[in-house]
């Protein structure tokens, strides 16, 4: 069983103590799917936050989505920015995902003067912009952007599976499962595939 590390919120209120007030998180999911939309999702979080937050992959579904109703409930601000995959195809991955999170950004409703990223680059120009390694298993604000995403991504995969079931998304949500591939080589792409991606089949 994995263990999980919950994130925590020093650093955060560490940024405070110098100044910076409204302090968001971000973090994208989907970009290495074959399948549907990347989304990233912002979140900034109130001052003495008491949430148990972690990096989203480590969460059951149930947690990430009982977590997902708190954080909106309780975060100052949050948004997700979407990014079809038709755009994917027409940008390019590095192109779509700045998009993805300049459009959560812009969705967010305020401006914060310190924005952190999950990731070593900065996705988005800005001196605000703090990019961060494991930030979204380390600091609080970032996993709550990646949970909502993660969360909000998967419904809408699920959805499609009822209209495209057999490419398993009930299950893979888009990414390339063993499963997946096979059904890809026997019925060729749905309508939500990336068709720029290239995929490998399984022998």
């Amino acid at each position: 069983m994995t263990r999980i590390i919950w994130a925590r919120y020093e650093y955060e209120d560490k940024l405070r103590t110098v100044g910076h007030m409204l302090i968001a998180g971000a973090d994208e999911v989907g970009r290495g799917c074959l399948a549907g939309p990347m989304m990233a999702g912002m979140v900034v979080l109130p001052p003495g936050c008491q949430l148990q937050l972690a990096d989203s992959k480590l969460l059951s579904a149930k947690k990430r989505a009982e977590l997902t109703v708190q954080i909106r409930e309780q975060a100052v601000a949050w948004s997700i920015g979407r990014v079809e995959h038709s755009e994917i195809d027409e940008l390019g991955l590095s192109a779509a995902l700045k998009l993805a999170f300049e459009r959560a950004l812009n969705q967010l409703g305020a401006q914060p003067d310190r924005l952190i990223i999950d990731g070593p680059h900065r996705i988005i120009e800005g001196d605000f912009v703090e990019p961060r390694v494991k930030a979204d298993r380390d600091i609080a604000c970032v996993a709550a952007g990646a949970i909502i995403a993660k969360v909000a991504r998967d419904e809408w995969m699920h959805a499609q599976a009822e209209q495209f079931p057999q490419y398993g998304f009930a299950t893979n949500v888009g990414y390339g499962s063993k499963a997946h591939l096979a059904a890809l080589k026997e019925y060729g792409p749905s309508p939500i595939h990336r068709l720029s991606f290239k995929v490998k089949s399984h022998a």
